[in-house]
C-alpha cells in the first residue's frame, strides 16, 4: 500500500481512508490536552497504558502521561504532530493496512507487534490495540493503547479477545429482542456487522434455507479486500459438499492451500476464483429445522480461530431462532388479515382498505370507489347436505375463481358465512362496477363438483358506487346491503345497482328484522343442542346451545342467518338472555336425573351482551332462577371480543369467574389474541376453529397449530375443544394430536331439546 508521506498528511485520511464517525477535520484550538469538557479524555488521563487519540487524517488530538513514561515524549508538545511520525518505515503499510481493514466498521482490531520511534531516537517493540469508526468528538475518531510487548503475555491477549468476542456475543442475542416483526432485516444486518468486526472478515453473508436451496438473505463486505466474486443468491444444498455438511448440522472450515478432499473442489474452484482465502460455513439449525448458514469469508491470508468460530456459531443459533419466531410471527399478522377458509381479506382488512379507498377519493387521487356485497344464494343446502368441510371447499374454489377474474384496484374479503364484500378503488362509474361484478359472478357458472353430483351455485350482488369525496364508510355498506336484499326478494342471482336513496328503503331486509324482531318479542326462538364427546372414552361431556329460528315462510334457520340482522341493537341482547334463561333451564332438567356424569353447558355470548353493564348480574339471576350449577355452565366469546376492549373484557371476565363460570374463547386461532392477552384473563378453555380441523392430518400446518394450541393451553391450564370434526379420519387424527373433546357432525348435529333426551339417556 502507498502511504503518504508524513509533510502531506493534512489533507488525507489515513491512507485514504476513513477511520471517523462524522466528517470533522484537525483544530487547532482543540489540541491544548490540558483544557477539556470531555468525560472520556478524563478517563484516559489516568489510564495505565499509553493512550493517543488522532482525527481521520492521523494528527493526534491527545495523549496521556503514560505516554510520556513509555517513549519519553510530553503530552502537550506532541498534540499536533502525526501519529506516523513514530511508526517504523518498513512497518507503516503493515500498521495501516491493518486499520484499513476496518473501515466501514466499528470495533476494536488487535494489531501486530509495531516498532515506535521514543523521544531519544530509539526504537521501542509494542502491541497496539485500536478502538474506530466512531465519532468520539474533540479528541477525534482514532484512539490507540500502546503496550509493551514484554509486558504482554499470550494469556492475557487471549482473554482479553474472549472478553470482546463475549461483548459481541451479548451484543448479538438482543438484537432482536423488541425488535418489530417489520424491522427483521434490519436486526439481521445489525448481526451480519458484528460478525464483520471479527479481525480478518471481509465478507459475511446469511442464507436462509428454501427447499433444496438456499437463499441470500443479508451480506456485509469490507470495502477493502472483500472477495472479487459475488456469490449466486440462490445455491443449490446438493452442489457443495459444505452445504450438505450444514443440512447435517456441521460446521465447515475451508483455507488455502484448499487441501480438503475431492468433495469440496466446487468450493475449491469458486473460491480461488473470488480470491478467498479461508471460508467458514456454520448451520443454523433451530429444534430439528435446518434453517440456514452463516458464511464468514477472509481474502487476508489470516487463518480464522476460536474467536471467529464462537461468534459465528453463537450468531447461528441467534439468527436460526429469530428467523423460525419471526416467520411464525408473520404467519400470524396474515391470519389476522386474512379469511382462514377462502384466503381473502378479511373484514377488519378490508375495512381498512375501503377506509384507505375513500381518503384517496376524498384527496382526488380516485375518480370514485364501489362496493359490492355478494350473497350465494342457498349455499346453506349445501353445507346441510354435504357438511361444513365441502362447504368450506366450495367457498375456497369461488374465491379462486374470483381471483382470476379481478382487475387491479379490486380487494376481496370473506364477510362471514356466505357473504363476500368486494371493494373496486378507481372505477370511472356505476355501469363499470356493475360490469365488473357481472364478470365475477359468471365465474359461477361452471358447476361445482361435490361429492356424488355436481352442483350449480348462483349469487346475489349489491353495488353501491360513489364519486362523493364526503361518503362515509357506513353509508356505502348500507347502500349495497339494501341492494344485496332488493335481489334476494327478487329471488336472487343477479346484481343490482344501489338507488342513491336506497338506504332509506330496506325492503326485503327490513321486513325479516321486523319478523325476528316479533319472534324474539314473542319467545318463539329455540334452543337446538350439539353433543361434546371425549374422543378417547366416547363420553358424553356436554352439549353447545345454538340459536334456531322457525321462519314462516323459509324454515329453519341457523344463527348465522338471522343473527347478523339484530347484531348491534337491544335485541341481540334479549335474544342472548333468552338463548341462555331456555339452555340452562333445558340442562337444570337433565342433570336433576340421575346422572353421575358432569354435563357441560356451553352458551355463545355476543360483544354487546358482554358491555352491558348489568350482564354478569343477568347471569347470576338466570342461575339463580334456574338451579343450573355455574360450575357445569360455560360461556363462549370470540377473540375479535378481547381485541375491541381488552380492559372491559377483563373485567368481565373475572366478575363472571367469581361465580364459578367457566369462559371460553371460541374459534380460537382465526384472530390474533396473544399469549399475554391469554395469561391475564380467567379463562377456563380454548375451542380450536374448524378451519383448522378439516385439512387433518394432511395439513402439517394445521397440525402444528393444533399442537401448539393444546401446548399453549396445558401451560395456562386450560381445556381444549375441537370443533367441526366430520369424518373418522379428522377424529383419529385429533386423538394422536392429544385432543380429546370435540364436537361436529360425526359425533352429532345440532338437534332439538327432545332429539337431545335420547342421546343423553343413552351417553349417561
Amino acid at each position: 500500500m502507498n502511504f503518504p508521506a508524513t509533510d502531506g498528511l493534512s489533507g488525507s485520511t489515513i491512507a485514504g481512508v476513513s477511520v471517523h464517525g462524522g466528517n470533522r477535520g484537525p483544530d487547532p484550538d482543540d489540541r491544548n490536552p490540558l483544557v477539556t469538557s470531555s468525560g472520556l479524555r478524563a478517563v484516559l488521563a489516568h489510564v495505565d497504558e499509553p493512550v493517543i487519540c488522532c482525527d481521520e487524517f492521523g494528527t493526534v488530538r491527545f495523549v496521556n502521561d503514560a505516554f510520556r513514561t513509555l517513549l519519553g515524549y510530553a503530552p502537550e508538545l506532541f498534540v499536533g504532530r502525526n501519529i506516523v511520525e513514530i511508526v517504523h518505515p518498513d512497518q507503516i503499510d503493515d500498521a495501516v493496512q491493518a486499520i484499513a481493514r476496518w473501515e466501514g466498521r466499528t470495533g476494536t482490531p488487535r494489531g501486530e507487534p509495531v516498532r515506535v520511534k521514543a523521544a531519544d531516537g530509539s526504537w521501542t517493540e509494542v502491541r497496539y490495540d485500536a478502538v474506530l469508526g466512531q465519532d468520539f468528538g474533540e479528541i477525534g475518531s482514532l484512539i490507540v493503547t500502546l503496550r509493551p510487548e514484554s509486558s504482554v503475555e499470550f494469556a492475557e491477549r487471549e482473554l482479553r479477545a474472549r472478553a470482546l468476542n463475549d461483548d459481541r456475543i451479548i451484543r448479538m442475542s438482543t438484537v432482536f429482542l423488541n425488535l418489530p416483526t417489520d424491522d427483521f432485516d434490519r436486526g439481521i444486518e445489525t448481526v451480519v456487522s458484528e460478525l464483520g468486526s471479527l479481525e480478518d472478515v471481509t465478507r459475511v453473508s446469511v442464507w436462509r434455507a428454501k427447499g433444496d436451496r438456499i437463499v441470500r438473505r443479508a451480506a456485509w463486505e469490507a470495502r477493502i479486500g472483500a472477495p472479487r466474486v459475488e456469490l449466486d443468491p440462490r445455491i443449490r444444498i446438493s452442489d457443495f459438499a459444505s452445504l450438505r455438511r450444514a443440512s447435517e448440522g456441521k460446521d465447515t472450515l475451508l483455507s488455502e492451500p484448499w487441501h480438503h478432499g475431492p468433495e469440496f473442489e466446487r468450493e475449491r474452484t469458486m473460491f480461488l476464483a473470488a480470491e478467498t482465502t479461508n471460508c467458514l460455513i456454520c448451520p443454523m439449525i433451530g429444534g430439528d429445522e435446518f434453517v440456514g448458514i452463516i458464511m464468514v469469508e477472509s481474502t487476508l491470508n489470516q487463518e480464522f480461530g476460536a474467536t471467529h468460530l464462537s461468534a459465528t456459531r453463537s450468531a447461528s443459533a441467534i439468527l436460526a431462532e429469530a428467523f423460525l419466531r419471526n416467520e411464525i410471527e408473520q404467519r400470524l399478522a396474515t391470519q389476522a388479515l386474512t379469511d382462514r377458509v377462502t384466503g381473502m381479506s378479511n373484514r377488519w382488512a378490508f375495512d381498512v382498505e375501503l377506509e384507505c379507498a375513500l381518503d384517496d377519493l376524498s384527496e382526488g387521487q380516485l375518480d370514485g370507489v364501489a362496493l359490492a356485497i355478494v350473497d350465494l344464494d342457498r349455499f346453506k343446502t349445501v353445507n346441510d347436505a354435504y357438511g361444513h368441510g365441502v362447504g368450506d371447499r366450495v367457498l375456497l374454489e369461488i374465491a379462486q375463481r374470483f381471483r382470476s377474474r379481478t382487475t387491479p384496484g379490486t380487494t376481496l374479503a370473506r364477510l362471514g358465512g356466505d357473504e363476500i364484500l368486494i371493494l373496486l378503488a378507481g372505477v370511472a362509474g356505476p355501469d363499470e362496477a356493475v360490469r365488473n361484478i357481472e364478470t365475477l359472478l359468471r365465474s359461477l357458472d361452471v358447476p361445482f363438483e361435490l361429492p356424488g353430483a355436481a352442483v350449480a351455485l348462483t349469487a346475489s350482488a349489491g353495488v353501491a358506487f360513489t364519486s362523493d369525496p364526503d361518503c362515509e364508510v357506513g353509508e356505502l355498506m348500507g347502500k349495497a346491503d339494501v341492494a344485496m336484499y332488493h335481489v334476494k326478494s327478487e329471488g336472487g342471482d343477479g346484481v343490482a345497482l344501489a338507488d342513491p336513496d336506497a338506504h332509506r328503503d330496506r325492503s326485503a331486509r327490513l321486513r325479516l328484522e321486523s319478523e325476528l324482531h316479533d319472534a324474539i318479542d314473542a319467545d318463539r326462538i329455540l334452543v337446538h343442542y350439539q353433543p361434546e364427546y371425549d374422543l378417547a372414552t366416547g363420553k358424553l361431556l356436554g352439549a353447545e346451545a345454538l340459536a334456531r329460528w322457525m321462519h314462516p315462510r323459509r324454515g329453519l334457520l341457523t344463527a348465522s342467518e338471522f343473527v347478523p340482522l339484530v347484531e348491534g341493537g337491544n335485541y341481540i341482547s334479549m335474544l342472548g338472555r333468552q338463548v341462555l334463561h331456555r339452555a340452562c333451564r333445558t340442562a337444570a332438567t337433565w342433570c336433576g336425573r340421575a346422572n353421575p356424569e358432569p354435563f357441560l353447558l356451553r352458551v355463545n355470548v355476543s360483544s354487546r351482551q358482554l358491555r352491558q353493564a348489568d350482564f354478569v348480574d343477568q347471569v347470576a339471576d338466570v342461575l339463580a332462577d334456574t338451579g343450573y350449577p355455574a360450575e357445569s355452565l360455560c360461556l363462549e366469546l370470540t377473540e375479535s371480543m378481547l381485541l375491541t376492549d381488552p380492559l372491559m373484557a377483563a373485567e368481565r371476565f373475572s366478575q363472571l369467574r367469581e361465580l364459578g363460570v367457566g369462559l371460553a374463547i371460541d374459534d380460537f386461532g382465526t384472530g390474533y389474541s396473544s399469549y399475554l392477552q391469554l395469561r391475564s384473563l380467567p379463562l377456563t378453555a380454548l375451542k380450536i376453529d374448524r378451519s383448522f380441523v378439516t385439512e387433518l392430518p394432511e395439513s402439517h400446518t394445521d397440525s402444528a397449530i393444533v399442537v401448539a394450541t393444546l401446548d399453549l393451553a396445558a401451560a395456562l391450564g386450560l381445556t381444549v375443544t375441537a370443533e367441526g370434526v366430520e369424518t373418522e379420519v379428522q377424529r383419529d387424527a385429533l386423538v394422536r394430536l392429544g385432543c380429546h373433546a370435540a364436537q361436529g357432525f360425526l359425533l352429532g348435529r345440532p338437534m332439538s331439546a327432545e332429539h337431545f333426551v335420547e342421546l343423553f339417556g343413552t351417553a349417561a
